[in-house]
């Protein structure tokens, strides 16, 4: 079983008071050279479904990125209660 402390989880804004949560490994000052690759959770998993990937990914070079979209996992859910892609 993954270990659920074992990446940092962020938080940021993304747009009306809306924060998405997610794991960004792979990351190392100064470097330009890593190849990012979003990690996209499926209904009705979270982020947590790629914590056996994640760190094999940033071993392998790429900067890995693994959010939980708007409404699962430690993402704010929309305050209007709509998730359509209009704004």
């Amino acid at each position: 079983m993954p270990d659920p402390n074992e990446f940092t989880i962020r938080r940021e804004e993304v747009r009306n008071s809306v924060h998405l949560a997610f794991v960004h490994e792979g990351v190392v000052p100064d470097d330009t050279g890593r190849v990012p690759v979003l990690l996209v959770h499926g209904y009705p998993e979270t982020k947590r479904i790629w914590w056996r990937n994640i760190a094999a990914l940033a071993d392998a070079g790429f900067e890995v990125i693994a959010p939980d979209l708007r409404g699962f996992g430690d993402s704010d859910l929309a305050a209007d209660g709509f998730y359509d892609a209009t704004p």
